[in-house]
């Protein structure tokens, strides 16, 4: 009888040990690491999910999901020993060119979660944050888009007008001596837009021709001697009228040849500058600058500075033997032949 106790006692006991150890064969085990440095997890379950596994090791298993992506789902039965890696997720808001966006991101750095997004900025674009930021949850990227339009501009100078006293013009006459011409002022305008709207305008001026003022001539020469010359000039011309066949005959006669540097050529001189052929459009012409008038009362044809200097001094010969020197006025009192 004793020895059948032992017997039962003894198979019990086997029975016993070998639950024991299926138990510990039939334990799983269940090893979590975090990506971002968190403190690595080692649980033991006989079965369940990931979920459920997890917290009856008591950790806060919706702080996790709210923070976490786990490499094998939530939901997932636990049937071997596994090792489940945990990747951070940041929650971003992204505001791009002043359009908003919430998203999630595995990225780490802020120049990754914006390669993520296909994000790429501008030379002149502007972000709130350096590249090189750590993401953090709940953070604020926000990219502006700058946008510079230059505009040119031109505007008219418009020229003056200059007078200029002309001792060889009767006092009262006016000739244009020289067409004025407008100059331009050039002018680049810079337009600064930030995400569409003008935050900035600049005004350069980058090049400026300066106008061409108008000259005018206003003669001072006294209206005396002219007066007198006109008086005797009168008188030449009934003269003229009564000896015309006279003066033609004489006007078609070569001239003789005066020397040069005579008192005609200082004349000229005074009266032309000593040019022959002038014809500054103020009423006078050649170089002894003869009114028309007077030039054709001594039997010139055409105009004076047509002709040649002999022919011009020839009737200025004629012209001062009727008007004496007066007719040439200043300059003959300037050279003293009054």
């Amino acid at each position: 009888m004793k020895r059948k106790v032992v017997i039962s006692i003894g198979i019990l006991t086997v029975l016993a040990l070998a639950g024991v150890f299926t138990s510990f064969a039939m334990q799983k085990e269940v090893t979590v690491t975090f990506n971002d440095g968190q403190k690595n997890i080692l649980a033991k379950t006989w079965k369940g999910t990931l979920e459920e596994v997890l917290a009856d090791a008591g950790v806060d298993v919706d702080a996790l999901k709210a923070k976490y992506e786990p490499s094998v789902p939530w939901d997932q039965a636990i049937t071997d020993d596994v090792h489940v890696r945990m990747t951070r997720v940041f929650s971003v808001t992204l505001v791009d060119g002043g359009e908003s966006a919430s998203v999630k991101t595995k990225q780490f750095t802020v120049e990754d979660f914006l390669d993520e997004m296909n994000v790429t900025l501008g030379e002149l674009d502007e972000i709130n944050v350096s590249l090189d930021s750590r993401v953090q949850d709940g953070m604020h990227i926000v990219v502006d888009r700058i946008d510079k339009k230059v505009k040119t501009e031109k505007d008219e100078i418009p020229f003056d007008t200059v007078k200029q006293k002309d001792a060889n013009l009767v006092k009262g006459k006016e000739i244009l001596a020289r067409e004025g011409k407008a100059g331009e002022k050039i002018t680049e305008i810079t337009y600064v837009y930030k995400n569409g709207e003008l935050i900035d305008k600049d005004e350069e001026v980058v090049k400026v021709i300066d106008p061409v003022d108008k000259v005018v001539k206003i003669g001072t020469k006294e209206q005396q001697t002219e007066q007198k010359a006109k008086k005797k000039e009168s008188g030449v011309k009934l003269a003229s009228r009564k000896s015309s066949n006279q003066s033609s005959s004489s006007a078609k006669s070569t001239p003789k040849s005066t020397p040069s540097g005579s008192v005609w050529d200082k004349l000229a001189a005074c009266e032309s500058g000593g040019n022959w052929s002038a014809n500054t459009g103020n009423g006078y012409y050649g170089g002894l600058q003869f009114s028309l008038d007077s030039w054709r009362a001594v039997g010139g044809s055409g105009y004076p500075h047509e002709h040649s200097r002999e022919t011009q001094i020839a009737m200025g010969k004629k012209l001062q033997a009727r008007q004496g020197w007066d007719a040439w006025g200043a300059c003959a009192e300037k050279l003293g032949l009054n």
